[in-house]
């Protein structure tokens, strides 16, 4: 897949065969000795745009197409796996005849916008919109069960939000939502660690709830090898303490038993808000400039964080920078604290 996916056999095969017969030896041997062309796949997958692979010669368009194929491609009409049905078509989801509208799309001809289907579906659906095809398929073949449909979607990389865009005849949105989840897929495939985004896309609340847990972990750890266990009391900022005395002091009243609980710092900081920790790192420069650099970044990205975080926790709608830049300093801020033990 690694091979498939960065087009490494496209020329010169015969070196490139040489090169992973020994690298695949070493391999074998050691399992740090990772492969060069692995390395360099999960490097590039990031900014891999299958979007705009839409040659058929293309070992990343055979790719995608071999990677429905073995998600099982259930048939949109019949509900069979590929592998069962008579005779198969590779065919567009949005169709290319000029009355559909689509046909002068830059990216009609992706991969993207390509999935197996029997010979008889593709005849049926033709030149039909998505919206008027998955409407005639739902209440004719699938009793008006929406759901059903959209598991037999799901076998062709076609998510929940693949197939909002794909019932409002949204070609864009679509294309961008089935290229995450076949990029998910490959990145399964490569061995790649989920990243900070892939967790928000999937739960977003959790995701940041587990970023400021690692974000507190790193600065606990950080103060008290420089410091000592008592660090809360030396280096942290009268602003930080005060805030956080509020609130154990509002828990305490709430939980009576705790009242005469110790606190250690990393308990302490568990009391503090995002932009807690940003003046807690700022306020010890010494101690965190060689991993984070910039105080101008630290201040950016807290302040993203906090704003997206907000937004999620309390359910308001974001637009789309919000969303981006939340994402963003998530995955900046992670790349830093999520380094340390």
């Amino acid at each position: 897949w690694s091979a498939v996916f960065t087009n490494a056999y496209s020329s010169g095969a015969d070196t490139q065969m040489t090169a992973d017969y020994i690298d695949m030896s070493l391999w074998f041997d050691d399992d740090a000795q990772v492969p060069r062309i692995v390395a360099e796949a999960r490097k590039d997958i990031t900014s891999l745009d299958i979007k705009d692979v839409s040659s058929s010669g293309n070992a990343v368009y055979k790719g995608v197409l071999s990677l429905i194929a073995l998600e099982g491609a259930n048939d949109f009409e019949r509900n069979q796996p590929l592998e069962l049905a008579r005779n198969n078509d590779k065919d567009h989801i949005f169709p290319k005849a000029p009355a559909s509208g689509f046909a002068k799309h830059k990216h009609l001809e992706s991969v993207l916008n390509m999935t197996w289907l029997s010979k008889d579906t593709n005849i049926r659906k033709k030149a039909k919109r998505p919206s008027v095809y998955a409407l005639e398929f739902i209440e004719e073949k699938y009793s008006g069960n929406t759901d059903e449909f959209k598991k037999v979607l799901a076998t062709h990389f076609i998510d929940e939000n693949a197939y909002t865009y794909l019932v409002a005849d949204d070609l864009d949105g679509f294309l961008e939502a089935r290229e995450k989840n076949i990029k998910k897929k490959i990145r399964d495939l490569l061995g790649i660690e989920r990243t900070v985004s892939d967790s928000i896309e999937e739960n977003p609340g959790e995701a940041v709830d587990e970023l400021e847990s690692k974000i507190r972990g790193y600065i606990d750890k950080k103060l008290t090898d420089e410091m000592g266990v008592d660090y809360w009391d030396k280096v942290v900022t009268s602003g930080v303490k005060q805030r956080a005395k509020e609130k154990i002091t509002q828990r305490n009243k709430r939980q009576p038993t705790t009242t005469h609980e110790k606190l250690s710092g990393l308990s302490l900081l568990s009391f503090c808000d995002i932009m807690d920790y940003s003046e807690i790192i700022l306020a010890n420069w010494s101690v965190f400039e060689n991993d984070f650099g910039s105080k101008r970044e630290v201040e950016k990205h807290f302040l993203h964080l906090k704003d997206y975080r907000n937004a999620i926790k309390h359910n308001r709608e974001m637009n789309n920078v919000e969303r981006k830049q939340g994402e963003a300093s998530s995955e900046w801020i992670f790349m830093i604290v999520g380094a340390t033990p």
